[in-house]
């Protein structure tokens, strides 16, 4: 499995040589084929952090949601408590 990786990562590396130097006119059948599977690899790469950011933000934003809250929460007890003891003396 892992040589198979390193194999196909040396002709990716090897392909974009070809690419960087070469016309993509004249690129084999093989080196489209490799060319496109790296594209659609990077899109779903690409597609699968922007899920990620966007779980993130939404975590991002119910924790400041909370923040809030809490604070909110807080001054409003303070603020009965005062009350409370006000009253009571």
């Amino acid at each position: 499995m892992a040589s198979r990786m390193e194999k196909n990562h040396g002709k990716k590396r090897e392909l974009e040589e070809k690419t960087l130097f070469k016309d993509p006119e004249t690129l084999t059948p093989e080196d489209r084929q490799l060319l496109d599977e790296m594209y659609q690899a990077h899109l779903k790469e690409q597609e699968q952090r922007e899920r990620e950011q966007y779980k993130i933000n939404r975590l991002n934003d119910m924790n400041r949601f909370l923040n809030w809250g809490i604070v909110i929460v807080s001054i409003l007890l303070c603020i009965v408590l005062y009350v409370a003891f006000t009253i009571l003396k």
